[in-house]
């Protein structure tokens, strides 16, 4: 779902005349949740810097504009999203991670993780470029539209009061992959987002880039499908053994039958500890994505999905844009 979706010369309008942040929070307290006077706040500050980088006239008229685009099936948000056209008539999509952050510090032992001041104390967050990243990864890899035209998307963040003379560590070497294919901008380099986003996009949005975006169809790409079987081959924490097999098969059965009928179906399998029931899970999950379908694994234990995600990376590293994110 987009919360507001426009050209950018509209979105510049709407901001100049007051009218798009009430628009947010009237849409999005309608159709989705209450609005603090925070975010409020928020949007004002950050949506004016959006609207200076916006302004510059090689950025064309009618470029793309849509913000709080919440991904499919996720809770998550994305702040800003900017579509158009390069010379040669490809089709491009720029994210924009927005923070208001003017302070934070690198965690030398985590993987792109960084820790800044939120909510009264200092916790530890992704890194914005690479959250700006994952948003791409989740549409790239999901959704068919996006796949098949093909439509390039390119992530960056944009820090506007970050002052990196006085808080350099988000650009420490143990951020350069990410960094690489997820630039970071801050106070100051407003010239360097547009020169960003003027790199992909010099024509307009003709093709309506971000309808297919929006309502494009669900499904793995061939990539992440490959990848997640890969994932499990010689894996043998995964291995299915014994009744394991056999509960797996019935399951995966009664799913494919499902949706040949266009049905629903429920299959519940009890078991002690260590029994394997998330052994069966985990495999039914990778069966469903390789075979082309929506699947996802949901916990409310953030413990097991962070042991599995460990496991099946152990031989493997995420790819993207040719480059390696440990």
């Amino acid at each position: 779902m987009i919360i507001y979706s426009s050209t950018k010369q509209s979105f510049i309008r709407d901001f100049e005349e007051g009218y798009l942040v009430k628009k947010l929070h009237r849409t999005l307290t309608d159709k989705y949740r209450r609005v603090g006077q925070s975010e409020i706040q928020s949007w004002q500050t950050s949506l004016s810097y959006m609207a200076n980088v916006m302004r510059d006239i090689a950025i064309p008229d009618k470029a793309g504009v849509a913000i709080e685009y919440i991904v499919p099936n996720t809770q998550k948000r994305v702040d800003f999203i900017i579509t158009g056209q390069d010379y040669t008539n490809k089709e491009h999509v720029i994210i924009v991670e927005l923070k208001q952050w003017s302070e934070a510090f690198k965690v030398a032992d985590k993987d792109n993780i960084v820790s800044t001041y939120l909510g009264g104390g200092l916790r530890e967050v992704t890194h914005p470029s690479y959250q700006a990243w994952s948003y791409c990864s989740l549409i790239k890899n999901f959704n068919e539209d996006v796949q098949n035209r093909p439509i390039e998307l390119h992530p960056c963040s944009f820090l506007h009061n970050f002052d990196e003379a006085i808080a350099p560590e988000l650009r420490d070497s143990i951020y350069d992959d990410i960094l690489s294919i997820s630039p970071m901008f801050t106070l100051g380099q407003m010239n360097g987002l547009r020169q960003f986003i003027k790199d992909f996009i010099s024509k307009p949005d003709a093709t309506q880039i971000m309808n297919s975006i929006e309502h494009g169809k669900l499904k793995p790409s061939k990539t992440l499908q490959d990848s997640i079987l890969n994932m499990l081959k010689d894996n043998k924490e995964f291995i299915l053994i014994d009744d394991q097999k056999v509960e797996f098969e019935r399951i995966k059965n009664a799913a494919l039958n499902a949706i040949r009928n266009n049905e629903k179906t429920v299959y519940i399998i009890r078991g002690g500890p260590g029994t394997g029931k998330s052994v069966v899970a985990i495999n039914l999950l990778a069966e469903c994505i390789g075979a082309g379908l929506m699947a996802q694994y949901i916990t409310a234990n953030a413990a097991p999905r962070n042991v599995y995600s460990a496991m099946l990376q152990k031989e493997y590293k995420k790819i993207s844009n040719k480059r390696t994110i440990c």
